[in-house]
């Protein structure tokens, strides 16, 4: 069975939805095994051999999804896919990545096989439609003098969306707010650093989301409401790792690999889980390795300092 012409038009105008917040209020989940932890190396990322890749990713699902079951070999659930392909926001470096579609296509059904999905056949009708798309996330540049453009805070939420998930980018944002109308720039006094300082996984995704990164997207929707026209958005993940020193080819496949964990699960808590990079070859499958688990002393804080900002507030 596939999408009628209409219906397949009606959800990709809905598109720009991918980063939006599902209805629902998220559980919260006990930390993640794998942890990711700072790592010092002389050698840039871009010249080592074994890169790490540290994996942040989450599942942010509605209350409509949170009444199915949780799909498996015994219980799969048949779907159609389209790929909307590559997507850029912020600041793009260039042209479309050199994607090999076919391979990532069956990449792609790979992880959403083991993750109890599979795809519809002439005895199975599909369930849910899944739209993935892929691409980068890069920070807007800051003017010569250290000013801050109109769309520098919009650019920034919309990558704490991205990569901590709809309950993390609203703290944030309140954090930011509070920041600029308080009086306490220093220390602990300042609602900035206090957010930021709150955990060690706070700390780390506030790090990552004043980078670029890559990321990939599935979302999704309940296939007999979307033939009625209407949109019944079921969940959505999100996985995402640091675009410094790799390429968007080389990180794509641990990607999507890493969500096979995440698809049609309710984790909306982001966790950070560590890969190692073969250049010799592909991304090293396998179960993930926890090279040592994250303690209260191995990031760096954010500097209040280095994330102030005094031209503009963040955007409503």
């Amino acid at each position: 069975m596939r999408l009628p012409l209409h219906v397949l038009a009606w959800l990709i105008v809905w598109s720009p939805a991918l980063f939006a917040v599902p209805p629902g209020t998220p559980q919260q989940l006990a930390p993640s095994p794998e942890q990711s932890r700072f790592v010092f190396s002389l050698l840039p990322r871009a010249f080592q051999s074994h890169p790490q890749l540290d994996l942040t990713g989450l599942t942010e699902m509605s209350e409509d999804g949170k009444k199915l079951p949780i799909p498996g070999a015994e219980n799969p659930v048949y779907y159609q896919v389209r790929n909307a392909g590559f997507h850029t926001e912020g600041e793009a470096s260039g042209g479309s990545a050199r994607i090999d579609a076919a391979r990532l296509e069956a990449r792609l059904k790979q992880a959403l096989e083991k993750a109890g999905y599979k795809p519809a056949d002439n005895d199975h009708k599909p369930t849910q439609a899944l739209f993935f798309i892929w691409g980068s996330h890069s920070t807007v540049s800051k003017d010569e003098g250290g000013g801050v453009p109109p769309n520098y805070w919009p650019n920034v939420l919309s990558r704490a969306r991205l990569i901590g998930g709809a309950k993390f980018a609203a703290d944030f944002e309140k954090a930011l707010r509070e920041q600029f109308e308080s009086p306490m720039n220093m220390g602990i006094g300042n609602p900035l650093y206090r957010f930021t300082n709150r955990d060690d996984l706070t700390r780390e995704l506030v790090e990552q989301i004043y980078d670029d990164c890559y990321y990939i997207v599935m979302s999704s929707y309940d296939l007999a409401s979307a033939l009625k026209g209407e949109r019944k958005l079921l969940w959505r993940t999100k996985i995402t790792t640091a675009a410094n020193g790799v390429s968007l080819e080389e990180a794509l496949p641990a990607l999507v690999n890493s969500a096979t964990n995440y698809f049609g699960r309710d984790l909306p808590t982001a966790e950070i889980r560590v890969k190692k990079l073969d250049r010799k070859g592909e991304v090293i499958l396998g179960p993930t390795e926890v090279t040592e688990v994250l303690d209260a002393n191995s990031l760096e804080t954010v500097s209040p300092e280095s994330t102030k900002e005094k031209a503009v507030p963040p955007a409503k």
